[in-house]
């Protein structure tokens, strides 16, 4: 027993109620991206990436991070993004 099972958190990690979801993490993301940060650094990023660090299996959060790193990198931003910029000509 100990922080691999929950144990020990204070807080539930599994089910309804067990922390963000990947639908959350994958907008935090990306909203970061579109106003322009050069860096995300999450708390137990690396903890939450992968199952276990012998074989380094992503976890579904993991995917979610390398999906996000893919993106970027297929379509580099130089500058935030603003609506006002970007509005259709009407």
């Amino acid at each position: 027993m100990g922080l691999s099972d929950g144990s020990q958190l204070p807080f539930t990690i599994q089910g309804s109620n067990g922390g963000s979801s990947r639908s959350l993490q994958e907008r935090v993301h990306l909203f970061a991206w579109l106003a322009g940060a050069e860096f995300i650094s999450e708390e137990w990023g690396l903890c939450n990436t992968f199952y276990d660090w012998q074989d380094y299996e992503l976890t579904p959060y993991g995917q979610v991070k390398l999906d996000f790193l893919r993106l970027v990198r297929r379509h580099p931003i130089s500058a935030p993004f603003h609506a006002s910029r970007h509005r259709a000509a009407g």
